[in-house]
């Protein structure tokens, strides 16, 4: 720049004769001298500052390039003037302002990789930011992990002992009981069934002289209810506890039939079915109280364990749901960790590759 304020300098020296160019072409050379030593002037009479930082740079770069401009400009629309009136000087000036040109070129090339190389180290701090977030995480979780997986333990260890208690117990003295009272109250619960079920048959025989009854002689509405309860659920026989009034309705059905009253279809056989049936409705009902007093019986002495396996059992199956629980957490936990880690270790790569491609210098980072 103070080469080229030199050429200024030499330029405003610079006389064309008036008995060299025509008179009239003489305001139009001056002006065109004029118009480049103003731009000259502008461009390098302010001192430049010293660079400091690098907006000092980039600000170098702007003046430089402005003078570039503002000459390139300047010199272009009065080229030919310039030239051919002050042609040593335009040669000067076309050289200064290449050299300058190369100069801000490599001043770009500079502020540049300077650019370049802070954007890569932000982005450097950004991936260490990362980094620390990741390893405190990765630390967190591995904590919790461990902290689960002691609970875990502990769950497991309980489940163990569960299953010896139960085990234990299903060794006692009191469990063989147990199994033979449970058999035989099964067998009991199994005879009240079948005892119902003959109940159940024995009122469907009996069904349609009963239905026709019903309708074509009537029942009063008690009547009426106790029959279709039973028939409906054979346990009311016995709940119920009316039974003599069951066999007199039988009993009248089976007169109806009898006596031509109703019409059925086989009477001899509605007949004998009712007749067994009647026969029949105390013994029913003293035959399932007995074994209904047998299954009570067995309830009372087997309730002690069945209590006592339920609640190991219940027990034993809540600490089993915890265990899944945790275990779910715990591989929760794992995969967490194993995520930080890759995160961890995609950051550090991306540091050493923009270091390495930055600067050229290959980095070795460890945690």
């Amino acid at each position: 720049m103070n080469s080229i304020k030199v050429v200024g300098d030499e330029l405003n020296k610079a006389e064309i004769k008036q008995d060299q160019v025509s008179q009239q072409y003489i305001s139009v050379i001056n002006d065109a001298k004029s118009t480049l030593l103003t731009a000259i002037h502008k461009e390098t009479s302010e001192q430049l500052p010293e660079i400091s930082n690098f907006d000092d740079a980039i600000n170098l770069r702007d003046r430089a390039k402005s003078l570039l401009n503002r000459l390139g400009d300047t010199s272009g629309s009065h080229r030919r003037t310039i030239h051919m009136f002050f042609g040593k000087h335009s040669k000067v000036l076309k050289f200064e302002l290449g050299l300058l040109n190369k100069e801000v070129k490599h001043l770009n090339e500079l502020i540049d990789q300077y650019s370049e190389t802070t954007s890569s180290l932000s982005e450097c701090k950004e991936s260490i930011t990362r980094i620390s977030i990741a390893l405190r995480e990765n630390k967190e979780f591995a904590k919790k992990s461990e902290e689960t997986k002691n609970e875990l333990e502990t769950l497991k260890s309980r489940e163990s002992e569960l299953v010896r208690k139960i085990e234990e117990l299903k060794n006692t003295e009191r469990f063989d009981e147990y199994k033979r009272s449970k058999k035989e109250l099964e067998r009991v619960n199994n005879e009240t069934s079948r005892i119902l079920s003959e109940i159940d048959a024995a009122f469907s025989r009996i069904s349609r002289p009963l239905s026709k009854y019903a309708y074509e002689v009537g029942l009063d509405k008690e009547s009426n209810y106790l029959m279709q309860s039973v028939m409906e659920n054979p346990l009311n026989l016995i709940q119920n506890a009316k039974a003599d009034q069951i066999i007199e309705i039988l009993t009248k059905v089976r007169e109806a039939v009898q006596q031509g009253r109703i019409t059925v279809k086989n009477p001899n056989k509605d007949i004998e079915n009712v007749n067994g049936l009647i026969s029949n409705v105390h013994a029913y009902i003293d035959e399932y109280k007995k074994r209904d007093s047998k299954i009570q019986e067995l309830s009372s002495k087997t309730s002690v364990i069945d209590n006592e396996l339920n609640k190991l059992h219940g027990e034993l199956e809540r600490i089993r749901s915890d265990i899944v629980q945790k275990e779910s957490i715990v591989n929760d936990y794992r995969q967490k960790v194993e995520q930080t880690r890759s995160a961890i270790g995609i950051e550090i790569k991306r540091i050493t590759e923009r270091i390495d491609r930055t600067i050229g210098s290959k980095v070795k980072i460890v945690i």
